[in-house]
């Protein structure tokens, strides 16, 4: 898979001339903003949204703009711990007989993509999203996964009376 061309997705994806968008992709020397979408989102020109989507367009990706966290069974979670989830961005989705759909900021994260293939057992397939939503996902589902564990402790524990005399049938 061929590197986009991130000059002619962003000229097509926002507003900005020519100039603007050789001035953002310089950005470490043009404003000192740590990252690319600092640099757009400080000029106002589209959401990371858009410009994720038209690259993802661009690479023959899929994206998701809303991610359904409802949908996401908590038993996709149980084997990865919250923080390796957290730290790479990465969220199973959906899983069925061939494959494990991951929701993914960064679809070039092979590393993590083979993890998950490792402990599903089954090939990955990526979905990207941007970073904020699939955070605020990890979140929701991890949430909803220690939230039926704590539905165990609720449960009584039945009384045994050990002084009962036992009774040979």
């Amino acid at each position: 898979m061929a590197a986009p061309d991130l000059s002619s997705i962003l000229a097509k994806a926002t507003s900005l001339n020519n100039e603007q968008v050789a001035l953002i992709l310089n950005y470490p020397a043009s404003g000192g903003f740590d990252s690319i979408g600092e640099a757009l989102a400080a000029r106002d020109v589209s959401t990371a949204e858009e410009i994720v989507s038209e690259i993802c367009r661009e690479m023959g990706l899929d994206f998701i703009k809303d991610i359904p966290v409802n949908d996401i069974s908590v038993d996709l979670v149980r084997d990865i711990p919250i923080n390796y989830a957290k730290e790479n961005v990465i969220l199973p989705f959906k899983e069925d007989n061939e494959q494990v759909v991951v929701l993914t900021s960064n679809p070039m994260n092979y590393r993590c993509l083979d993890d998950l293939r490792v402990i599903f057992g089954k090939k990955t397939k990526p979905l990207i999203s941007t970073t904020v939503k699939i955070l605020d996902a990890i979140n929701r589902v991890y949430e909803k996964s220690t939230a039926n564990l704590a539905g165990l402790d609720e449960i009584e524990q039945e009384d045994y009376d050990l002084d009962d005399p036992i009774v040979d049938l």
